[in-house]
């Protein structure tokens, strides 16, 4: 389901077929939660201890101990392209660890 962002960012159109889909459908579907602040963080250590970089690791370690982490972390990881698509993979995996944990509750 695309998040209230998702859809400011691009309009509600590229959207309308799943949000009808969901809205039909809502009894069949199951809602997860997006990872919470905590978790978000924690995944964001775990890529950066996955670093051989010192001056990357040091940077992006920097950023998660000083204010608006999650602001600065970004603003590094979007500076390098190759670590930018390598951050992505890291955060699916996260994300996908985080809904696997909110499945087993419910079995």
């Amino acid at each position: 389901m695309p998040t209230q962002e998702g859809i400011e960012m691009t309009g509600p159109e590229p959207w309308e077929g799943s949000l009808e889909k969901i809205e039909r459908d809502k009894k069949k579907l199951v809602l997860f939660e997006s990872m919470s602040a905590e978790e978000s963080f924690r995944a964001m250590r775990a890529f950066v201890e996955s670093f051989g970089s010192v001056k990357l690791r040091a940077g992006l370690q920097e950023a998660l101990e000083n204010p608006k982490p999650f602001k600065n972390f970004r603003a590094i990881i979007n500076q390098a392209s190759a670590v930018r698509e390598r951050r992505f993979a890291h955060w699916q995996q996260a994300s996908l660890q985080c809904v696997n944990r909110q499945w087993e509750t419910l079995l």
